[in-house]
This record gives C-alpha cells, structure tokens and sequence, in this order.
C-alpha cells in the first residue's frame, strides 16, 4: 500500500534496509544527560543513500527514510529516555522500566516524520517480522 504511494517497490525498501544496517556505523551519541548507543544520525543515512546511488537526491533519501520510519524499521531514539529514570533504576527498576516503555511508546507514535538532525537506531523486532535476515561482515 503505501511502498507504492512513494514510488519505491517494498522489496526494494527490504534491500535499502538492510544495505543500510550492514553499511551505516553505529555508535553512542550524546545528548544533554543521555547517552544513545548503537545509532546513527539521521543525516549519515541520507549521505549513504545518495553517495551510494541507492537515492538520486536528498528528497528522495528522505522520502525513503521516511517509509522506513513509518514501517517502524527504524525508531527515533533521541529523548526516548524519561527525565530522573537513572535515579529511580536503583531504587525501583521494575518501575523505571514502565517508565521507559510507556515514553518510548507515546513517543514513537508522535515522532512520524524522518529528520536528518536526530538519532536513530534499527528496529530489530521488524527485521524479524519482515523476514529480513542481516548478514554482517
């Protein structure tokens, strides 16, 4: 359904996610109190699909990116982290981890446009369901 409605066939999204998890360098971004391991720049993606001829300009790198944020192959990470949840792990980890599922959740929802300027990582859970299978060097 909507692979179709941006021009680009899903088993060629399939490939571009893939290309991009074995390809893409994934570290720990900092931002303000929060460290963000294994994830990548939404800009650094956009760069490897154009550089590498998978996109033939910025605009259609995004609109890529943008599917794939929308099949949740990809997840926003930054600000996925509740304020005071590293005090509280200590002290009620069973409570800091409701925490952080339900803003992860909430935030996910809301965060639907792709943006070359915040983190993301890649959705392990949907390379499964999608069958996608990752071979890594």
């Amino acid at each position: 359904g909507a692979a179709k409605a941006v021009g680009v066939p899903r088993h060629t999204l399939d490939k571009i996610a893939l290309l991009l998890r074995a390809h893409l360098v994934l570290t720990v971004h900092r931002r303000f109190i929060h460290n963000y391991p294994d994830c990548f720049r939404g800009s650094e993606a956009i760069e490897w699909l154009v550089t590498n001829v998978y996109a033939s300009n910025v605009t259609d790198a995004e609109t890529t990116m943008q599917h794939l944020l929308y099949r949740r192959i990809i997840l926003r990470v930054d600000h996925t982290k509740p304020l005071f949840n590293s005090l509280l792990q200590p002290l009620a980890p069973g409570l800091a981890k409701w925490r952080w599922r339900k803003q992860l959740g909430w935030y996910q929802s809301g965060a639907r446009t792709y943006n070359k300027a915040v983190l993301y990582t890649f959705n392990l859970a949907s390379f499964a369901r999608y069958r996608l299978v990752v071979k890594m060097n």
